[in-house]
């Protein structure tokens, strides 16, 4: 059973790409990972870098307006 920490998880997204990846045998991809899982679990800060990736094609994302518009408007109902 996965005990969901939204919080954790993107703390953790953020310190991978700090660390050196060769060394810890991490890419991008498990960074990506555990921000998906932050935002699917009502991060809102999570679910902003998600929207803001999607709306510029960053950091693997494909670019894609529909894609940033759900994410934002998930954004937008958690916050409120």
């Amino acid at each position: 059973m996965m005990v969901c920490v939204p919080e954790a998880q993107l703390n953790y997204a953020f310190y991978l790409p700090d660390k050196d990846l060769k060394e810890l045998n991490l890419n991008l991809k498990d960074s990506i990972k555990y921000l998906k899982l932050a935002a699917k679990s009502g991060n809102d800060i999570a679910q902003y870098h998600i929207g803001n990736a999607n709306l510029k094609g960053k950091f693997g994302f494909k670019k894609d307006l529909g894609v940033a518009t759900i994410w934002f408007f998930r954004l937008g109902l958690f916050s409120l």
